[in-house]
């Protein structure tokens, strides 16, 4: 969170573009919060959006993925002879295909979780006024260090 913030700032202050510059207009002696804001939404949401769908995809394959566990630890203890290139290829080909197979057999369920997140995202997180309001609707709170968002922010942006 802490680098988002710092990249947003480094970006502003050195933008080739006059449009981004533009965009988020500030003096940077007299900044707050809300321009900081302003400034990082973009990246919030996206980056909020992606975590979100990762949580609601690797729900059901962990839990796929327990239960075969056992079936497949006697192959892997077979394979493990093979070369390394190997084996990285078939752990990145084993995770797609069982990805597959999560997405196939819970495709009802986890079409009601994303549009669930879609009904989150369009109503709550993009109408967010503040740092405070979107890290409590993101649930990050318990991410940013002891004290209030505002100060954090401040912090992670004169840092």
């Amino acid at each position: 969170l802490k680098r988002l913030i710092r990249v947003t700032r480094d970006t502003i202050n050195t933008a080739p573009a006059p449009a981004i510059a533009a965009s988020v207009p500030f003096d940077p002696t007299t900044i707050d919060e809300s321009q900081i804001f302003e400034a990082c939404r973009p990246a919030m949401l996206f980056f909020t959006l992606v975590d979100r769908i990762q949580t609601i995809v690797k729900k059901p394959a962990e839990a796929a993925g327990s239960s075969s566990s056992s079936s497949s630890s006697s192959s892997s203890s077979s394979s493990s002879s093979s070369s390394s290139s190997s084996s990285s290829e078939g752990d990145a080909s084993g995770w797609v295909s069982q990805m597959k197979l999560v997405l196939v057999g819970h495709a009802p369920k986890l079409q009601g979780e994303f549009k669930s997140l879609v009904g989150t995202f369009e109503d709550e997180l993009v109408v967010a006024e503040s740092f405070s309001e979107f890290f409590d609707i993101a649930e990050l709170l318990g991410d940013v260090a002891p004290g209030s968002p505002d100060e954090f922010i401040m912090a992670a942006w004169k840092a």
